[in-house]
């Protein structure tokens, strides 16, 4: 297995401004295959919220850390979803994101979410975005 045959999830570490609004994300406690254990996902984002305003979260990201406080494989989605829900009016978020292959046949591509496709000029590489 070459390096370039393994890709790496980008990571990206902002702050989401949400007030006294919730974030507007569904998430869901899912085994990851890239480590071993339970990761927290993005299921879904609800049109007209924080998360959707903002633009910057994606459904199937993974939920790294809210606020400092690292969701660890143990974690579950009950915990995860209190952290959340304790968050301040900004939250500080890491989350990951896979990349889309390179070169994927027709018939695998399709099935790719649209907003993962940029990714495909950042293979390889793990990126740490700090976006104001």
């Amino acid at each position: 297995q070459t390096a370039s045959a393994t890709q790496l999830p980008t990571l990206l570490y902002f702050d989401l401004e949400k007030g006294e609004s919730a974030l507007g994300i569904s998430i869901v406690g899912m085994e990851n295959e890239g480590c071993g254990g339970l990761g927290i996902f993005i299921q879904k984002i609800q049109p007209d919220s924080v998360a959707h305003s903002d633009g910057r979260l994606h459904e199937g990201d993974q939920i790294l850390a809210v606020n400092g406080k690292l969701f660890e494989s143990s974690v579950t989605q009950e915990q995860a979803v209190q952290v959340l829900l304790e968050a301040a009016s900004v939250v500080t978020l890491i989350i990951a994101r896979e990349p889309a292959p390179s070169f994927s046949p027709p018939q695998v591509s399709h099935t790719l979410p649209k907003n993962l496709c940029f990714l495909c000029e950042v293979l390889g590489l793990v990126v740490v975005v700090k976006a104001e």
